[in-house]
């Protein structure tokens, strides 16, 4: 397509961008979606025919496999999960489903301390931390997962986007570790801050209207609705 037929053809759409022709679609229909770290165990169909390593990050909005990624948090959110006895295979079935990390979903009582406490035959409440992030050249956001053995991360993520104001004052850079325990290596997710790395105007504008858009909205994305047990 020559210079000229693009020009006329941007013309031509310019005429239609003053008008409604928006597909009317609500916040809560809106699918987003996950930043997965990829473990030994991971399985996606999206990756059948790709190369990946473990430690690595699966963007599903970009298709990308990243080594670290950085991003501008602009949302946030908690959930708690509780398995029941683990199966021969060594995982275990979730029982019951928090989606605000405060109430079971299918009771409605409140979570109660004692539920969170450790136990060896991990039968007790887990917490995970969900962040909305913008990765840095990207428009649409994505939810990365602190959780399992990368939950206790979270609170350090946290502990500074408790000081931070506006959450996408600057970017965070996240990344994955390899540890090793009782005969078993898996990955956890990082969050540093990178207080000197700024978002430019237009990151900024974006970010913002990302903050306002998910305030009063509910989020959905995959990752936690496959996890959430049916009632």
């Amino acid at each position: 397509m020559t210079q000229t037929a693009v020009a006329k053809q941007e013309a031509a759409l310019k005429q239609y961008e003053s008008k409604d022709y928006g597909v009317a679609i609500e916040q809560d229909d809106i699918q987003i979606p996950s930043l997965i770290l990829l473990q030994a165990g991971t399985d996606l169909s999206e990756l059948a025919d790709t190369p990946w390593k473990k430690g690595q990050f699966y963007d599903m909005a970009t298709d990308e496999l990243l080594d670290k990624v950085e991003g501008l948090v602009v949302g946030y959110k908690v959930t708690a999960r509780l398995f029941g006895p683990k199966q021969q295979n060594g995982r275990a079935d979730m029982i019951r489903f928090s989606s605000d990390g405060k109430h079971w979903d299918d009771s409605g009582d409140l979570i109660t301390p004692d539920e969170f406490k450790y136990r060896e035959d991990g039968e007790f409440a887990k917490k995970a931390f969900s962040y909305l992030i913008i990765r840095k050249g990207q428009e649409f956001p994505v939810m990365v997962t602190f959780k399992g053995a990368s939950a206790k991360n979270a609170k350090k993520l946290n502990s500074h986007l408790a000081r931070m104001r506006p959450s996408f004052r600057s970017y965070f850079s996240f990344f994955s570790t390899h540890e090793e325990g009782d005969g078993n290596n898996w990955y956890e997710i990082h969050a540093l801050p990178q207080p000197k790395k700024v978002p430019d105007e237009k990151s900024l504008e974006l970010a913002s209207e990302m903050f306002n858009m998910i305030a009063n909205t509910k989020v959905a994305n995959e990752e936690l609705q496959e996890e959430a047990p049916k009632y």
